[in-house]
């Protein structure tokens, strides 16, 4: 029983690297018995973009989705006497044997497995030789690590396990295991006659480091060069491949939501998702979810949200004036805009933010006497506007 170039059952991953057409979204819930057998397990499944590359191992996704309805919640869902050798890299929640542990109906018991493959996660949620990551029920029990385990970011890594709310029962490691030790990129940091301005939550130790990333496509001197490289070393937004930004591509709501998520800390989601044109384990599901629950991004009605929509001037500074009253920020400021011709086509519901935007700089016209409230943003644009609401209002 083996494989030279493994596909992971279920789990949240690319079929063909860095190809998002190729994305799977599937979760196992059955019980795997592999009766003493050993798997040979080869597989890159890690993606610049989105982190779509998560819910990776032997089995990616042991479960279903937290937002999945509850009726398909698996009974007997688990894993068992089974070995793992080989490679295993992926962006986040990797495991030599579960990826990640969904929501089933009972406990998910991973028993009497063992790993010899090296783990190596790139993101977050957790990273370990036998489960990376699990909110729901679970148990291990009997098993062993012997594979290196590393995380290149700040993010939950273990031997057995790296981040699980679940007993682990006589279960062994002796594999190397490398993660960056309490360090955490300062998203809302900004630089300010010569300081870099940054908040604390409690105490800790601050590291300077050039997280710069470049782009074929972002070239020197453009207008966009400074807000691109201030968006991307905080990876509050991602290229659109290795190599590219896309600047001039336009911006969706989906993409606004996941930004903002991004910016504050990826919070974890309490309520279920009301839109029905949001999918279960998409890159943006989480982020839609709770800028929904906190009343940051409304939808459509009739349960839609508009994912794949481009966003407008005045959706992206409403939404942004609605993030800043969620934490306190001054929205007092407010400008004069009868100087634009088209003030008139501001809707009534974002006129607020609009007149708060202009005024502290978030925004500004598309010429002289225009503000194009309609007129979709691209995504230079809100990067620019993101470098300008953290350096302004952002305290």
């Amino acid at each position: 029983m083996g494989s030279a170039n493994y596909m992971p059952i279920g789990g949240q991953y690319l079929m063909r690297y860095n190809d998002p057409e190729t994305k799977l979204g599937s979760s196992f819930s059955g019980t795997l018995d592999g009766q003493g057998h050993t798997v040979t397990v080869n597989c890159d499944r890690w993606a610049y973009q989105y982190g779509d590359g998560q819910s990776v191992g032997l089995i990616g996704r042991l479960g279903v989705h937290d937002n999945d309805p509850a009726n398909t919640r698996p009974s007997g869902a688990g894993v068992k006497n089974i070995i793992v050798r080989g490679s295993i890299s992926a962006n986040r929640s990797v495991g030599g044997i579960v990826g990640k542990i969904g929501k089933t109906a009972d406990t998910a018991i991973i028993e009497n497995c063992a790993n010899y493959a090296r783990i190596t996660a790139t993101d977050a949620k957790g990273v370990g030789g036998i489960v990376g990551a699990a909110w729901n029920d679970g148990l291990i029990v009997n098993c062993y690590n012997a594979g290196a385990v590393s995380e290149s970011l700040a993010s939950p890594a273990g031997g057995i396990a790296g981040s699980v709310e679940f007993p682990i029962v006589n279960s062994y490691s002796y594999g190397i295991v490398t993660a960056p030790v309490g360090y955490a990129i300062l998203k809302k940091s900004y630089a300010k006659d010569g300081n870099v301005i940054y908040t604390l939550a409690g105490s800790g130790t601050v590291k300077f480091v050039n997280n710069a990333k470049t782009f074929d496509d972002v070239k020197a001197g453009a207008w966009y060069e400074d807000a691109v490289a201030f968006v991307t070393a905080r990876e509050l937004f991602n290229g659109t491949s290795a190599t590219t930004f896309a600047p001039e591509l336009e911006m969706t709501r989906a993409m606004l939501a996941t930004v903002l998520y991004r910016l504050e800390g990826e919070p974890a989601v309490t309520s279920a998702n009301p839109y029905t044109d949001v999918k279960s384990g998409e890159w943006y599901t989480d982020a839609i979810i709770w800028a929904s629950e906190n009343g940051i991004v409304n939808g459509y009605g009739d349960g839609l949200f508009g994912t794949e929509d481009n966003i407008t001037r005045e959706q992206i500074v409403t939404i942004l004036y609605r993030f800043a009253k969620l934490n306190g920020y001054n929205v007092a400021p407010s400008a004069d805009l009868t100087k634009y011709t088209d003030a008139g086509k501001i809707s009534d519901w974002a006129s607020d933010a609009m007149k708060w935007a202009v005024s502290i700089g978030l925004v500004n016209g598309r010429s002289e006497t225009t503000l194009v409230p309609e007129g979709n943003a691209t995504r230079a644009e809100v990067a620019a506007i993101l470098q300008r609401f953290i350096e302004n209002v952002v305290k």
